[in-house]
């Protein structure tokens, strides 16, 4: 009982803040003499009014490198719209800065500033619109279970579209959890993230008619507790801003190409760092039986 009620503990930490702009690290390195930040900031209204900045510092390309892992701790980081700025603090777990913002603080459409200080960068400065809601309707598709072609693995293959009746374009990033059902407690679903290995990042490209279609095989590797059985997906779509959706779009390009990669100037939106300013609002979702 001690080990199950830990697993229970072990997904809700799993579930928690799990869809949300971005959480993960980007390591930046720099070819430019001087040091600058690497940050990633998000106006998130959909994620309880939440702002989340995660700062770290630029890597040269070439000399020590030992600080990879090592967020900024120490930073000033505020927000403000109207001449009324909130002040974000450190979050020791996930060593993002954060502010749970009033509900009235976040209004599409409005101008919201971002400044950075500390005593060893420059100073950063960006500000953006946040981007007005948009709810995705009518999700439908289907996603299945089944073997791989050496059979040694398993894999889900997705195929799922939604309604995209919007006069301008509309951006969007896909955010998968499984469900598993345990033989103790089989009337209890737990969600915890699929480890696709990707962002997924969707806009008119993948559009047909009025609905946004996305189509994909990856590979599926399910939480290896026993007596734990994978039975759905659940699949949130997540709209996001050109910026977000440019800057992912070019650093998962980086990744996969390696070294091949034809070298691209983005410097992102904040001046005196790396990185963007950028803002997601608006999410759906829909639970799929795994067929």
């Amino acid at each position: 009982m001690k080990k199950y009620i830990q697993l229970l503990i072990w997904f809700a930490l799993l579930s928690t803040s799990f869809v949300a702009c971005q959480r993960e690290k980007i390591v930046i390195r720099e070819l430019e003499p001087e040091f600058k930040i690497v940050t990633h900031c998000y106006l998130e209204p959909n994620s309880n009014n939440s702002i989340s900045c995660k700062i770290f510092p630029a890597l040269p390309v070439f000399g020590n490198t030992s600080n990879d892992n090592k967020p900024i701790s120490n930073a000033t980081v505020e927000i403000g719209n109207r001449g009324n700025w909130i002040p974000l603090t450190l979050d020791g777990l996930s060593q993002d800065y954060r502010a749970f913002t009033p509900e009235d603080f976040l209004v599409d459409g409005e101008t919201y500033e971002l400044k950075i200080s500390h005593p060893d960068f420059p100073s950063a400065y960006s500000s953006i619109k946040l981007l007005p809601k948009y709810i995705t309707e009518n999700i439908q598709g289907k996603i299945s279970l089944m073997n791989s072609e050496n059979d040694s693995t398993k894999q889900l293959k997705f195929d799922v579209s939604w309604e995209d009746d919007s006069k301008g374009t509309n951006y969007y990033r896909v955010i998968s959890q499984v469900g598993y059902i345990n033989e103790d407690l089989p009337s209890d679903t737990f969600f915890m993230s699929n480890n696709y290995g990707k962002l997924i990042l969707l806009t008119e490209s993948n559009k047909k008619g009025n609905r946004i279609e996305w189509q994909d095989i990856s590979n599926f590797y399910p939480f290896a507790e026993k007596g734990f059985k994978p039975i759905s997906i659940k699949i949130y779509i997540l709209n996001i801003d050109k910026t977000y959706y440019d800057y992912h779009n070019m650093i998962q390009k980086m990744s996969s190409e390696g070294s091949f990669f034809e070298p691209t100037f983005f410097n992102g939106n904040i001046s005196n760092s790396f990185g963007i300013f950028a803002s997601c609002n608006g999410l759906s979702e829909k639970t799929f039986p795994l067929e």
